[in-house]
């Protein structure tokens, strides 16, 4: 409502208690409260802000300071009553060696449970280790030792042959100790037979020499 309007009606309202015989009392107009600037809402405060944790120091440092005698110390704690030199050390190198070929495999299928059935298992590949092929032997006696290499475990079924000169020199066995060779050139050679099929896996053909000395007569 209009001030002027209002001003007005109190007025005419006071003449009319007046003419009633009522005492004559002007009541003050009410001022308008003062409205405070309200704040804009946020419902979203301000996290806090997120304090960075120093990185942890990874190195390691050894100290090196001279005793009362003049000797290098060196230890990984500084002393307490001398200045010594920080020395950081550098990083260990690891080194993982590269598994064995097939050996290795069947070794840690086994352990893991993931080895596959006996009846699965494709026999190993053999090879001669020793003597090398071309190779000399030196001695009075005929002395060799036969070394048998595999590249995994024979599975059931199967059964290592050694030959010497095309003869069977034994079975089941990766080394043999022969003496009294026969002077001259001589062939070893290993099968991996499969006993139900007759199918053998064969290595390859090591041929070494024996040379023995004679006397004359």
């Amino acid at each position: 409502m209009p001030r002027s309007i209002l001003t007005q009606a109190m007025l005419l309202a006071l003449g009319l208690r007046i003419l009633a015989g009522a005492p004559a009392t002007l009541a003050a107009e009410p001022s308008p409260l003062p409205q405070e600037d309200a704040a804009p809402a946020n419902d979203e405060q301000e996290a806090p802000p997120v304090k960075q944790q120093p990185a942890k120091d990874t190195r390691t440092w050894v100290y090196r300071w001279k005793d009362a005698q003049g000797n290098w110390v060196i230890s990984d704690k500084p002393p307490a009553d001398a200045q010594a030199e920080a020395i950081e050390l550098p990083k260990p190198q690891t080194y993982a060696p590269p598994p064995v070929d097939g050996l290795a495999r069947a070794l840690e299928d086994k352990e893991t449970g993931d080895a596959p059935e006996a009846s699965e298992m494709k026999p190993p590949k053999p090879h001669i280790i020793s003597p090398a092929n071309d190779s000399w032997l030196d001695n009075n006696v005929g002395e060799a030792t036969i070394r048998i290499g595999l590249s995994g475990p024979i599975p059931d079924g199967h059964e290592l042959r050694v030959y010497l000169d095309g003869q069977l020199l034994g079975t089941g066995q990766t080394q043999f100790s022969l003496k009294n060779l026969p002077r001259g050139s001589h062939r070893i050679r290993a099968d991996i037979v499969e006993l139900k099929k007759k199918k053998a896996v064969r290595s390859t053909e090591s041929v070494f020499y024996v040379r023995r000395p004679f006397i004359r007569k």
